[in-house]
């Protein structure tokens, strides 16, 4: 019943505006001013009538003109929305295939294919940002389901081009994300990682991430965002720590043995049983009274009078 209304208002009001428009034509002149003009039609009154309707007719061709930008506009806006959508339609549609020709990839028995998988998905990260969270689990996936050659006791072999590969993926993701979430690298091997950010814009994203037991000898993480992370059990040894945000982190019974942590943000952080920490390191960096070191650091009397300043 509505749509009807819809269709049938538009008609009787053009009705309506005709007749209006015919009415004052016609009659307009003397509705405006019968007491001047009279019934007898002399020049004077015939100038009048002609400038009344004039005027009318003026109006009424601009009132048309006002109606047809509209109708116009709107039709154009229509037309402007129906092409994005199916800009978007297109856009997906390839992003979809992308991502299937990706994974197809990404199961392949030859490194250099596995690698362009990777470097696919992490195109998708940036080129389409609701696919954000998918490829990263995707990644993730990949990752604790490629173990590398480092031994149980954290000695570091070598480490899988397309294991690389995939971690710095995740690292160096577009930070886009209202939220930050969970992602499960648990006992993942990346010796010598490099995903440095060049200062803090460009930094790593590795926020919340569950790095327990993780092997991070020697990688690069400056600037990196690692606050919330899990790191219990990782080994850290070596590792370029250098401003990064390690505020609220988890490094119980962590490896810090010759870490630099210059201007480390360890705010908050839990570093209960962690080995390796100096506290010329630990001074370089930041914490506060929520911190929670080894006792044998806490009883150091540099670190009691930093934390009582």
């Amino acid at each position: 019943m509505s749509s009807l209304v819809r269709r049938v208002l538009p008609w009787l009001a053009a009705t309506a505006g005709t007749l209006v428009f015919v009415l004052l034509i016609w009659k307009g002149p003397w509705w405006a001013d019968n007491g001047h003009l009279g019934k007898q039609l002399s020049p004077g009154v015939g100038a009048v009538v002609t400038g009344f309707r004039t005027t009318v007719v003026a109006v009424g061709a601009g009132i048309i003109a006002c109606f047809g930008l509209y109708y116009t506009d709107r039709n154009l806006r229509h037309t402007r929305e129906k092409d994005r959508d199916q800009a978007e339609l297109t856009r997906e549609g390839q992003v979809t295939e992308r991502y299937v020709a990706a994974v197809q990839l990404l199961a392949s028995e030859h490194l250099t294919e596995r690698l362009g998988g990777i470097y696919a998905l992490e195109r998708i990260l940036y080129d389409s940002p609701r696919d954000q969270f998918t490829v990263t689990k995707l990644l993730a996936a990949f990752l604790r389901q490629h173990p590398t050659a480092c031994a149980e006791d954290h000695q570091c072999g070598v480490v899988a081009e397309d294991v690389m590969a995939a971690f710095v993926a995740i690292a160096r993701r577009p930070r886009r994300l209202d939220r930050a979430f969970s992602i499960n690298l648990r006992e993942l091997k990346v010796c010598g990682a490099e995903v440095y950010g060049y200062d803090e814009e460009s930094q790593a994203d590795l926020e919340s991430v569950d790095l327990d037991g993780a092997c991070l000898k020697g990688a690069d993480l400056e600037f990196a965002n690692m606050c919330g992370a899990g790191l219990d059990g990782a080994n850290l040894e070596g590792a370029i720590l250098d401003g990064v945000n390690l505020a609220v982190a988890k490094l119980r019974g962590a490896n810090l043995k010759d870490a630099h942590l210059s201007r480390v943000n360890l705010s908050s952080a839990d570093l209960t049983d962690a080995t390796g920490l100096e506290v010329e390191s630990l001074l370089a960096g930041d914490f506060n009274l929520h911190t929670k070191f080894p006792p044998e650091i806490m009883q150091d009397e540099r670190m009691k009078k930093r934390l009582s300043e």
